[in-house]
């Protein structure tokens, strides 16, 4: 019995089929070729976007760069700042 290719060829779409047919003869290469250099292109820029630290690491990073002011030693007025909430 013989092997399933695991690669079998693509179906495209008619329109499909000719934007690629457009930007290879554009490109001066064949379809294929056009196909796989815009592959290249669209998936190197996902490679080259940076990461985002996640929450924690970003949070850490802004205590850092901007730490609280120091304690006063005042004791805070907690019946104005009850008022401040209408006596919630």
């Amino acid at each position: 019995m013989a092997e399933r290719d695991p690669y079998p060829p693509l179906t495209l779409g008619i329109e499909t089929r000719e934007q690629v047919a457009r930007a290879a003869e554009r490109l001066g290469v064949s379809e294929e070729e056009a196909i796989r250099r815009a592959l290249a292109e669209l998936l190197g820029k996902d490679e080259q976007k940076p990461t985002k630290p996640n929450a924690r690491e970003w949070l850490a990073a802004y205590r850092r760069e901007h730490p609280l002011p120091p304690p006063t030693g005042l004791v805070a007025d907690k019946a104005f700042y009850d008022d401040l909430s209408g006596g919630l």
